[in-house]
């Protein structure tokens, strides 16, 4: 309801039950007017005046209360001076303001836009562009709130190095040949080791805020390609949580418990290559003689092995004291999948 109906609907309740009581208080002066002419009533108290008069003033109070019911059970708009104030102030660029909720700039409520500012929000608003990087089978948004930060509100300019800055922390995160996320999502460093030089670098920070640069100062949207530094098809261990992950074109495709190095006889911490991937072979050492039907050799004598002789595998397992001499055991059924899906040169980073 505009300020303007709220206040002409006040007046006319208020006008109306005034206009009742001051008939009543009239009415009743009628009444004894006619008795006075008819003879009835030679004359009419001061008493009988001022309690016609009194009615009034009494029953005032409790039509203001019964306005003041109706305000609060919402059958009448409440007297707010502050909602019938006439918007009469232009916006001007300080007013602008981006709203998160709807990814849109706009200003304070009520001002007024002229043609020149409607034309303004129009400019900064084409820059609200929908932009997905795309890595492996995953697709990122930019955040409408980075490209926000990255306008200028007085020119509706971008500011290059902002876009920049995002980008940078997006390649480190996802592109970077020195980082990568883990199977637990956490960001960690790749150790070094005789494989790391596979790993080339992925999308730079400048390729890529380029792309997106040039996609804002276009007013298009657009989903941008990025590549991931690490190849598709890696082995990923974690000796922390004594799991291991292997992945075929950036997705992990089997993974299991696993029991790796004692803390004697720990497993070397880096980023190396599967040298072979046999069948069945014997492993020896100085106490030990054994048979495995997998052998898949990294780096340092150690290598991915079933071990039958594992009860259990995890984390609860090594820590009873049941660690190997530097292998990785895996359980038998993930052994004889491994033959297939590992094959020499594959990398595998192994990482605390």
């Amino acid at each position: 309801m505009c300020n303007q109906a709220k206040k002409f609907l006040r007046y006319m309740l208020s006008s109306v039950l005034l206009s009742s009581v001051l008939t009543y208080s009239q009415f009743n002066m009628n009444i004894y007017a006619q008795e006075m002419d008819s003879g009835e009533k030679d004359t009419v108290t001061m008493n009988e005046i001022a309690g016609s008069g009194c009615r009034v003033y009494m029953i005032m109070p409790l039509l203001m209360n019964n306005i003041k019911i109706m305000e609060d059970n919402g059958l009448l708009p409440k007297d707010d001076d502050a909602d019938y104030e006439e918007v009469t102030a232009e916006a001007s660029v300080d007013d602008i303001y981006f709203d998160v909720k709807s990814g849109q700039y706009t200003v304070k409520e009520k001002l007024i836009c002229n043609e020149s500012m409607v034309n303004h929000l129009e400019r900064l608003n084409k820059n609200m562009v929908d932009i997905k990087i795309c890595i492996d089978k995953r697709s990122i948004p930019l955040e409408r709130s980075v490209i926000a930060e990255a306008t200028n509100i007085n020119t509706g300019a971008v500011d290059y190095s902002k876009i920049f800055a995002w980008c940078k922390e997006f390649c480190k995160k996802y592109c970077s040949a020195t980082t990568m996320r883990a199977w637990n999502g956490n960001l960690i460093n790749i150790p070094g080791g005789d494989g790391k030089d596979k790993i080339k670098e992925g999308t730079t920070a400048t390729e890529l805020a380029s792309k997106v640069y040039n996609a804002l100062i276009s007013f298009r949207s657009e989903e941008i390609k990025a590549v991931k530094a690490l190849p598709k098809r890696y082995i990923e261990c974690d000796l922390s949580a004594q799991k291991i992950y292997w992945y075929d074109d950036g997705e992990c495709s089997m993974s299991t418990d696993c029991v790796t190095g004692a803390v004697d006889t720990p497993t070397p911490v880096g980023t190396f290559t599967i040298k072979n991937n046999m069948g069945r072979t014997a492993l020896s050492g100085p106490t030990w003689y054994v048979w495995v039907n997998n052998w898949a050799y990294f780096s340092q004598g150690c290598g991915l092995h079933d071990a039958t002789w594992q009860k259990s595998f995890g984390l609860e397992r090594w820590q009873a004291g049941y660690g190997s001499h530097g292998c990785i055991n895996l359980p038998l059924s993930i052994a004889n999948q491994m033959r297939s899906k590992t094959s020499v040169g594959d990398i595998i980073i192994i990482h605390k």
